[in-house]
């Protein structure tokens, strides 16, 4: 209990700390995205509007992920590596390998977030970039990550310097929810969430 705490503390530290960094990283990402577009995706969508919409958070509503992202994608990764490889025999590795191996579905996390009044909540299986478009369309809304508060986990970022983003972002398979639920009721349900682990 003790040492999860702990580590639950340098994982927040960590991701604060490197919180700048991430966003540039994801910005930059979605940019290079934008960019790679054809012809016509530029000829139906006005480029100002796109950009305004990147840059802006015009949601009314918390956007939340239960858990950590990645897991499942980096136990993934780690059992496509050489046997020998070291990342192989960290410590946290057969928890990464067991989170895509035996993912567990966020059963209980979802009636919680009902309960304490979730407008809508999804799956990650697609990942959060592949699956928060799906939310934001069927709510006619647009959002902005912060990268800051991302939840992945401080082994995840350790095992794979180059690739944590994508791993939490593209991974999917992890079974944690996106939800989207008012700002005023966004503590009780991380309060709550955390008194069902």
């Amino acid at each position: 209990m003790c040492i999860r705490d702990s580590l639950s503390m340098v994982e927040r530290w960590l991701s604060a700390t490197i919180g700048e960094g991430l966003i540039y990283d994801l910005r930059s990402a979605l940019f290079d995205h934008v960019q790679r577009q054809p012809i016509a995706f530029f000829t139906r969508t006005q480029t100002g509007a796109l950009v305004s919409r990147m840059n802006n958070d015009v949601i009314g509503a918390q956007r939340a992920v239960t858990g950590t992202l990645g897991a499942a994608a980096a136990g993934s990764a780690l059992l496509q590596l050489p046997v020998d490889d070291p990342r192989r025999l960290a410590t946290t590795a057969p928890l990464l390998i067991a989170a895509h191996t035996r993912p567990e579905p966020r059963v209980r996390a979802g009636g919680l977030a009902l309960e304490h009044g979730a407008h809508a909540a999804m799956d990650l299986s697609d990942g959060l970039f592949g699956d928060l478009p799906k939310i934001l369309s069927a709510s006619g809304v647009n959002a902005e990550i912060d990268l800051s508060a991302l939840p992945v986990a401080a082994s995840i970022r350790a095992l794979f310097p180059d690739r944590w983003l994508e791993l939490a972002t593209r991974g999917g398979e992890d079974y944690e929810l996106l939800l989207t639920i008012p700002p005023d009721r966004f503590e009780r349900l991380q309060a709550a969430l955390r008194d069902n682990e």
